[in-house]
């Protein structure tokens, strides 16, 4: 019975700071095929997963091959860890459209709703929608005073709403207020936005 062999990523890994590109991409793809079944594959996978930075790309061989099929199998079967791990590894995923698209290429923000939705108490979940809401607000937010960002193709009352009940819910998920100002700043700019779209209407 093969066996994972970790010495394969540990040669990975020091091939790779050292820029040794050939060699790394032959130690990660032995390293690939060195999983003896779809267990060994989740366990590692969750190990693995904890210890990655906010953003951090994971090496493409290792999402496309262990990773992804493992958060999918998980997505399937409504597991909020996958789930919320699928929305964190948002930059692998825009980078492999294929498997984007064998999810329905949601907007990453549905992903850490759908979490939140099934984990509402997960300290990870929360802080993660929390940091998606406050990524967003920056983003809606960026052309102001000229004014908000909305998406196209939806009513801008209709998304109104719905960014005013973003806005409540990041306020729910800030326990430690680390982000009231902002969030009182954006819903401000929201609100001066919408009055003064009606009054051209």
């Amino acid at each position: 019975r093969r066996s994972l062999d970790e010495a394969l990523y540990a040669r990975f890994l020091a091939y790779r700071d050292a820029g040794l590109r050939k060699e790394a991409k032959a130690s990660i793809c032995a390293f690939v095929e060195s999983f003896a079944d779809f267990a060994e594959m989740e366990a590692w996978t969750r190990k693995f997963l904890s210890t990655l930075r906010h953003g951090e790309l994971v090496r493409h061989e290792l999402y496309e091959r262990i990773v992804f099929p493992v958060l999918l199998a998980g997505h399937d079967r409504l597991d909020p860890w996958s789930i919320y791990w699928l929305a964190e590894t948002a930059q692998n995923l825009y980078r492999a459209w294929p498997l984007y698209k064998r999810l329905g290429a949601p907007p990453i923000q549905r992903l850490f709703k759908e979490a939140y939705a099934l984990a509402r108490s997960s300290p990870e979940i929360r802080q993660g929608l929390l940091r998606d809401l406050m990524r967003g607000f920056d983003y809606m937010a960026h052309e102001w005073p000229t004014g908000i960002l909305y998406a196209p193709g939806s009513p801008l009352e209709l998304q109104n709403q719905e960014i005013l009940q973003d806005i409540q819910l990041a306020r729910s998920l800030d326990e430690t207020g680390e982000h009231a100002h902002k969030i009182d700043d954006f819903e401000q700019k929201v609100l001066a936005y919408a009055a003064r779209w009606k009054r051209k209407t």
